[in-house]
């Protein structure tokens, strides 16, 4: 008997098999594409009564939420009418508000824009299918 043991007997390592997962990282990129449309961007209907709310990325991968928040909302609303807020998302993400729907998707189209600032513009699809129900 062990010294230091209490008296009692010692218990046995029960051998246990980890079950192995299958890996599911191989061969799904091919498997499911996601489907998307060619120049199509989403919009917000015109009776929308909420706020609507477009997030920007960066194309380049670059960390556009952590840049200075006063010289974001400063760039957004002094080249787009209708900004009701800009605010960060993520690191890679920001969310500009508006009040009613029309400025946002005038603010989607505006390809001169964002392109000349390296941006994407998009509303989830998520987003738009709580206004449907």
């Amino acid at each position: 008997m062990d010294p230091d043991s209490d008296g009692g007997p010692t218990p046995t390592e029960q051998k246990s098999k980890k079950r192995k997962l299958p890996d599911t990282r191989k061969g799904n990129a091919v498997d499911y594409k996601i489907f998307t449309k060619t120049n199509y961007t989403r919009q917000f209907p015109e009776n929308h009564s909420v706020d609507c709310v477009v997030y920007v990325e960066s194309q380049e991968s670059e960390k556009i939420g952590n840049k200075n928040p006063i010289t974001l909302t400063k760039l957004f609303t002094e080249n787009v009418k209708g900004i009701a807020g800009v605010h960060r998302v993520n690191a890679y993400k920001v969310g500009i508000m508006f009040r009613k729907p029309a400025p946002a998707n005038n603010f989607l189209t505006m390809t001169h824009f964002l392109g000349k600032h390296k941006l994407k513009a998009f509303v989830p699809a998520p987003q738009l299918k709580l206004l449907e129900s």
